[in-house]
């Protein structure tokens, strides 16, 4: 009976797809070893440093590498929001089509598979 739970939780429901533990697990590892490399990466170089040194210097605004900087966080932010926007209406869409009536009799159909059986 504990397997038959244990099944059920880890299956899906499309056809008796299941999930398998080891791709979930590499997946999960994969996931947070990026997040920690590109999270603590800008921190690995502002630490190496030396802060008498950066804040002794003077910046010009609108250099090159400023503006390259600026056109790929603009183009970051642009392509956050449409991935936001697309999933929001990737799940509104799901939902609604979940409570859509399948335009068929679904006893109708059970009893033909039955007599054909």
């Amino acid at each position: 009976m504990a397997a038959r739970a244990r099944a059920q939780l880890w299956s899906l429901p499309f056809g008796g797809v299941a999930l398998d533990m080891r791709v979930l697990l590499f997946t999960l590892v994969i996931s947070i070893g990026t997040s920690l490399l590109f999270g603590m990466l800008p921190a690995l170089v502002i630490f190496r440093m030396d802060p008498a040194s950066v804040l002794g210097q003077r910046t010009v605004a609108g250099t090159r590498g400023s503006r390259g900087r600026q056109i790929l966080i603009a183009s970051e932010v642009a392509l956050t929001v449409i991935l936001l926007a697309g999933s929001g209406l990737l799940i509104r869409s799901l939902i609604h089509l979940e409570t859509l009536p399948p335009g068929f009799d679904g006893d109708v159909l059970q009893q033909a598979f039955k007599l054909k059986a």
